[in-house]
């Protein structure tokens, strides 16, 4: 993916555009890679396998399972949702 500047925001609430707004000065600051970022609102899974088609990316990297047993017996997770529904390579970091 093209790096194409400052984070982009769609149907997201301002708090956390001001978060990711923040994190990416830091890197810009700091020297650290500089890489594509936008704020979605809506489900997760979704929003995430939304993206993944309209970037045409070739791997989506997930953080690792929070351990809610509960939580996750009713609502799934969205870490399972991508993979059962992927197209595309997903690698999970614990």
């Amino acid at each position: 993916m093209a790096y194409r500047g400052p984070p982009s925001s769609r149907r997201g609430g301002r708090a956390s555009q001001e978060t990711l707004e923040q994190a990416w000065r830091y890197l810009q600051e700091t020297g650290g890679p500089l890489v594509p970022t936008r704020y979605e609102a809506g489900n997760p899974a979704e929003v995430i396998l939304r993206v993944m088609e309209e970037e045409q990316a070739d791997l989506l990297l997930l953080g690792g399972y929070s351990y809610q047993p509960l939580i996750k017996a009713i609502l799934g997770s969205t870490v399972d949702r991508a993979l059962r529904e992927a197209w595309f390579p997903v690698l999970i970091c614990q």
